[in-house]
């Protein structure tokens, strides 16, 4: 198991939070994070402002079909990640 930096978790916390780690880079930032309190401190920051936008925009009108329309790319980025082929077309 790695041992990250600061720097090294710092990086990966968007990935972290996300959800997007393999299982031992999340074991490798959660062992750093309970380690180090710096680190935790910018990781709750970034939930806090993760949070506080989910929050703002389930508060925000949006326009007709915007939602959905962000739902599929975001669908379809994640599937990207899985089979980068899946999205591409000939031409």
């Amino acid at each position: 198991m790695a041992d990250y930096s600061c720097e090294e978790v710092r990086r990966r916390l968007d990935a972290y939070v996300d959800g997007e780690l393999s299982d031992e880079e999340t074991r490798s930032v959660e062992e750093h994070l309970a380690a180090c309190e710096r680190c935790a401190e910018v990781l709750g920051f970034e939930r806090a402002l993760l949070d506080g936008l989910k929050k703002r925009i389930r508060e925000t009108d949006l326009p007709p079909g915007l939602r959905e329309r962000i739902g599929t790319a975001l669908e379809r980025d994640r599937a990207e990640k899985t089979d980068p082929t899946a999205s591409r077309s000939d031409g």
